[in-house]
């Protein structure tokens, strides 16, 4: 955050989450299957599969994911990082028309 407890505007980061499902059930039971090294990095997974919804998924913030997770906003960023680097999410530019850095995740299961 920024002073006055304004929220940041120079990285704005949303995670989408594949469509191919037709529940987040699906998706919360593939995320809860996975060996993942990390116990907040699986809670991150586990949140974000929560999210899949069968008319197409979405995009909860990065902050929406602390609020879920009850982690703070590093802990949550240092988590999506090793997500992506393991390969359980990819992350992708996001068209947002706002200046600033915006990146999409979505979740890579099978």
């Amino acid at each position: 955050q920024g002073s006055g407890g304004a929220p940041r505007r120079d990285s704005v980061e949303a995670v989408r989450v594949s469509k191919d499902h037709e529940v987040s059930g699906t998706a919360v039971d593939w995320a809860l299957s996975q060996k993942v090294e990390r116990s907040s990095a699986k809670f991150i997974l586990v949140a974000l599969a929560n999210c899949s919804t069968a008319a197409g998924g979405s995009s909860p913030s990065i902050d929406e994911i602390c609020s879920a997770t009850g982690q703070n906003r590093k802990t949550v960023m240092n988590g999506i990082r090793w997500l992506v680097e393991k390969g359980f999410l990819c992350k992708e530019r996001a068209n947002t028309g706002r200046p600033g850095r915006a990146y999409q995740y979505q979740i890579r299961y099978y």
